[in-house]
């Protein structure tokens, strides 16, 4: 009976959604866990208003990073596909680390007196 399969093997059983791979209860959960995990963290850095961590600029300078960015800075590499945690090919072409946007870091620099720059 529906009632004595196990959550987890019921999740893997279902029909995946569409340009998904996993079926639709897998999504809601991950989603919903997702969403708590970003509106529940004082320091995720999408975070508006008073308790933001990061000012208006400082935010938007971040939407514009990338993993491919980040990984180019911290390793050796030289070149990169445009989303690191796919397979290189017609959408994901491999790329020069010095065609990735870089990261602006003056809005991080401190003043004279020490507060942050804005």
């Amino acid at each position: 009976a529906v009632e004595d399969v196990d959550m987890w093997v019921g999740m893997q059983m279902e029909n995946h959604m569409p340009g998904a791979v996993t079926g639709p209860s897998t999504v809601c959960i991950n989603v919903k866990q997702f969403f708590f995990n970003q509106k529940g963290d004082r320091f995720y850095f999408d975070l508006e208003g008073p308790k933001s961590p990061f000012t208006a600029a400082q935010r938007s300078t971040l939407k514009q990073c990338s993993l491919a960015r980040i990984l180019c800075d911290n390793t050796d590499i030289d070149q990169i596909t445009k989303n690191p945690l796919l397979l290189p090919g017609d959408e994901n072409p491999v790329a020069s680390c010095d065609e990735i946007p870089e990261i602006d870091l003056v809005l991080w620099k401190g003043t004279e007196d020490g507060a942050s720059a804005s």
